[in-house]
């Protein structure tokens, strides 16, 4: 340390020199003129995992071994260092640097990990790494074949992940500005310079920087939901309960082909429920509960196979059950109770009789929506006033009777036994 040279090899009859090479053997080489230096004629020498810093300059190597050159760095981000370098040669990485002696060239001071050259010299170190990087610090590498190490590299400067969503930011930016952002309970580091979307409050990106996942549950926001958030490909999870979002479900959601979760409930959105919603095949959970829906519920709904969780409850939904919810034979809760629904439950329901189910408070439907009894095959509740009861052949006519529900009638699947006095 603070020498002429860190390291001088001299005249040796060795036919190689070995500097370092694994935890415990490695050398702490700083602060020198050069670091390691090699004059002619010197034998081959393996130079690996020691830290160089603050030399000015850290490997000599001599002139007889030029045509072995240093690897190069094409590549510096976060998550995977990569570049060019001799042919099956082994690279070894290094975070550069030390705040004490920023001029000092570029050097190796952390070891980060070791990788190989195929044949055509490309590499990649991809993460973990040995040590911590941080987006902004200097990586250098060394080149390492038939036990001879090259000089270090260039510095390179890692940069975030390249990703393969580059306008998921630009979606965020939208809903941001549509749900009043500035005014959330919480929106850390949204919209804050230099700050990756994956640290954005709520936000969950992949290893190619791509959002996966947006949880805003309770979190104050108030406007519409932008139809850009369909523009969101690698979204699975999407969490917005229990805000005050007003307007309808845009169709763009269904463009989400990924998703897997989908949480509006206890909001104030309106309109129908969007039929593009029966594209998204990988559902498994659609909580459209506690809001102001209108309309039928769409047939489409029944092309979502993978769903194990319908919650449609606490809306304004009229119309029968289509009867193709059927088919969704993966469902363990089903709960479409207090709406204004009508009509019998469809004989394919008896599917979700053994499942968590709830279909009360629907006055339009079969005892209000008694869906044990029709699991049971029970009638629903009838109250009459029989001032004639006509049997003739198989039939019998009611008439002049008064019924608890309109159309309960139609809704019998079984005429167990009738006890009357023809006349």
């Amino acid at each position: 340390m603070g020498c002429n040279y860190g390291i001088n090899i001299g005249q040796t009859t060795q036919t190689s020199v070995q500097i370092g090479s694994s935890p415990g053997y490695e050398n702490h080489i700083m602060y020198n003129q050069v670091g390691a230096n090699f004059p002619d004629n010197h034998p081959n020498t393996l130079i690996s995992r020691n830290s160089f810093a603050c030399n000015d300059a850290a490997i000599d190597r001599p002139s007889n071994n030029a045509a072995f050159l240093a690897p190069v760095i094409n590549i510096a981000e976060s998550n995977a260092i990569a570049g060019t370098g001799s042919p099956n040669s082994l690279v070894e990485v290094y975070a550069h640097g030390d705040a004490s002696c920023t001029t000092a060239p570029c050097q190796g001071k952390t070891y980060l990990g070791t990788t190989l050259a195929d044949a055509a010299g490309d590499w990649t170190l991809t993460a973990p790494f040995a040590a911590t990087l941080n987006l902004g610090d200097q990586v250098v590498a060394t080149a390492t074949a038939q036990n001879n190490t090259s000089e270090f590299s260039a510095c390179a400067t890692v940069t975030a992940p390249a990703t393969l969503c580059p306008n998921d930011s630009l979606v965020l930016v939208a809903f941001y500005h549509a749900t009043d952002g500035d005014n959330w309970t919480n929106n850390t580091n949204w919209l804050v310079p230099g700050m990756p979307i994956g640290t954005w409050h709520g936000v969950t990106v992949n290893a190619e920087g791509c959002v996966t996942s947006i949880d805003l549950s309770q979190n104050q926001l108030d406007g519409q939901i932008p139809a850009a958030i369909g523009n969101l490909a690698q979204l699975t999870y999407l969490n917005l309960f229990n805000n005050a979002l007003t307007g309808i479900i845009p169709n763009e959601m269904g463009s989400l082909l990924n998703l897997t979760e989908l949480y509006l409930s206890i909001n104030q959105l309106s309109g129908t429920i969007p039929s593009s919603l029966g594209t998204l095949s990988n559902l498994q959970v659609l909580d459209l509960s506690s809001l102001q829906l209108t309309g039928p519920i769409p047939p489409a709904l029944s092309n979502l196979g993978n769903l194990q969780e319908l919650y449609l409850f606490f809306n304004q939904l009229s119309g029968p059950l289509p009867d193709g919810l059927s088919s969704l034979t993966n469902l363990t809760t089903i709960n479409l109770s207090s709406n204004q629904l009508t009509g019998c439950f469809p004989d394919g329901f008896l599917v979700f009789c053994n499942i968590d189910n709830e279909f009360t408070n629907n006055t339009g439907l079969p005892g209000g929506g008694d869906f044990d009894a029709f699991c049971t095959g029970q009638s629903p509740a009838i109250t009459t006033n029989m001032d004639t009861v006509l049997c003739t052949g198989e039939s019998l006519l009611l008439g002049g009777n008064t019924y608890s529900q309109p159309g309960e009638m139609s809704c019998l699947r079984h005429l167990v036994a009738a006890t009357a006095s023809c006349i």
